[in-house]
C-alpha cells in the first residue's frame, strides 16, 4: 500500500473541501523540477470546474485528488470563487499552461524527461515526436497508447515495465479524468517517475491535434470559448459543469456569509479590546 507523506509546509486553502496549492507559475515550475528530481512518485493534480464537480459527485476521484502531492487551480472560474471567498490566491496554475512552459524553457542546464501515456489513436507518439522537434525543457522519452480496457487491464505489468523502463521525470497521463486519476492511484507505488499527473488536454496541445487559445482570449478568461469553436462536444460537459456549480455556490452561500458576520464581529470586539487597553494605559 502506497504511503501518502503530509507535507505542512505548504500553502493551502480549501475549495469546496478540496487543497488548493497557492502558487504563482513560476514556483510550480520550481517545485516540479524539484520533485521530478527528488524521485518517489509525486502526483499533481490541477482541479478544473468539471474535476471540482466530478469530486462531489465520485468519492474515489476525490481522494484521488486528496491524495495529490501538488494541486493546483485550473480555470479562471475557480480562481475568481476563490478570491471571492477571500483566499489569496496567486494565480491560474493549469496544467496544459506549466507544460507548454516547461517545454519553452530553453534555460534549463538538463530537460526534464516526460513519458506519454494515453491520448486517442496516435496522439502520444505524435506529442512526442513534436517535443523532440523542438528541443528546449522537456524531452519526451517514450509515448504508449494503452488502448481500450480496464483500469487493471492498463496495468500489466509489461505496461508498467516499459513506462519504468525510461524513469522519466514527468508521466503525462491522458485516459479520461476518473479513469485516469483511477490508474495513477492504482499504479503510483509502481513507478518510477518523479511527477505523475493527468492532463489530458495538454497532450492534444503537445501533438498539435488542438490549438490553444490566443493569450489574449486566455488572459479573458475565455478559452472556455475558444475550446468549444473547436470541441463543439466539450458545450454540454461545460453547461452541466457550470450549472453543478452556480447550485453548489447556492447551498454555500448563506453559510459563508454566516462565517463572514462572525469574522467582522471577532475583529470589531478585537479592536474595541485594543481601544480599551489604550485608553487604560493613557489614564
Amino acid at each position: 500500500m502506497n504511503t501518502i507523506e503530509e507535507d505542512f509546509q505548504r500553502d493551502v486553502y480549501c475549495l469546496f473541501g478540496l487543497p488548493i496549492d497557492n502558487l504563482s507559475m513560476a514556483e510550480a515550475k520550481a517545485l516540479i523540477r524539484q520533485k521530478a528530481k527528488q524521485g518517489g512518485a509525486s502526483v499533481l493534480s490541477t482541479v478544473n470546474v468539471n474535476w471540482m464537480v466530478l469530486s462531489f459527485t465520485n468519492p474515489e476521484f476525490r481522494n484521488a485528488i486528496l491524495n495529490s502531492d501538488i494541486v493546483t487551480l485550473d480555470g479562471n472560474p475557480l480562481l475568481w470563487l476563490a478570491k471571492l471567498f477571500g483566499f489569496p490566491m496567486k494565480e491560474l496554475v493549469s496544467g496544459s499552461t506549466l507544460m507548454q512552459e516547461l517545454q519553452q524553457d530553453k534555460t534549463a542546464e538538463k530537460p526534464l524527461t516526460i513519458f506519454l501515456f494515453g491520448g486517442e489513436e496516435d496522439v502520444a507518439r505524435q506529442a512526442m515526436e513534436n517535443i523532440n522537434r523542438d528541443p528546449g525543457g522537456l524531452h519526451a522519452v517514450g509515448a504508449l497508447n494503452p488502448g481500450f480496457g480496464t483500469v487493471e487491464e492498463m496495468s500489466s505489468d509489461d505496461i508498467i515495465a516499459a513506462i519504468n523502463k525510461t524513469e522519466p521525470d514527468i508521466l503525462l497521463v491522458a485516459l479520461g479524468a476518473e479513469k485516469g486519476t483511477q490508474w495513477i492511484e492504482h499504479n503510483r507505488h509502481r513507478l518510477n517517475a518523479g511527477i505523475i499527473s493527468h492532463l489530458g488536454a495538454a497532450i492534444n496541445f503537445l501533438a498539435g491535434t488542438v490549438q490553444r487559445a490566443p493569450d489574449l482570449v486566455r488572459r479573458y478568461g475565455l478559452e472556455w470559448v475558444w475550446r468549444i469553436l473547436q470541441e463543439p462536444k466539450l458545450f454540454s460537459r461545460y453547461l452541466f459543469d457550470g450549472l453543478a456549480i452556480l447550485q453548489m455556490l447556492a447551498f454555500r452561500l448563506p453559510a459563508w456569509k454566516q462565517y463572514l458576520s462572525w469574522q467582522k464581529k471577532i475583529k470589531r470586539e478585537h479592536a474595541d479590546e485594543i481601544v480599551e487597553q489604550q485608553e487604560m494605559t493613557g489614564k
